[in-house]
């Protein structure tokens, strides 16, 4: 099953709405922002500032990711914490 499949079994509209990733460098998420790229959906990455410095397999991934058209998002992990927080979507 393609990813683009994949996507379509979930329900969702193709090419409608946005989605927001984090942890799309990981095994799992990388196939789910292809998924997501595959049906036309706009793609959010939220990554750390530098995180694909450290390390080559995730810079690889977001660079592929971004040529397919995923838009990269650096956020400072305080200031997530900080959105989270105040929107009450983060419990103590």
């Amino acid at each position: 099953m393609t990813t683009a499949a994949a996507a379509s079994k979930t329900g969702s509209g193709s090419g409608s709405g946005s989605v927001l990733m984090i942890g799309a460098t990981g095994y799992i998420g990388r196939f789910i922002a292809e998924a997501s790229l595959d049906s036309g959906k706009t793609t959010y990455l939220l990554v750390r500032p530098g995180s694909s410095s450290s390390s080559p397999s995730k810079a690889a991934a977001l660079k592929e990711l971004k040529s397919k058209g995923a838009i990269i998002v650096e956020v400072i992990t305080h200031f997530l914490a900080h959105v989270l927080f105040v929107n009450g979507a983060y419990e103590n």
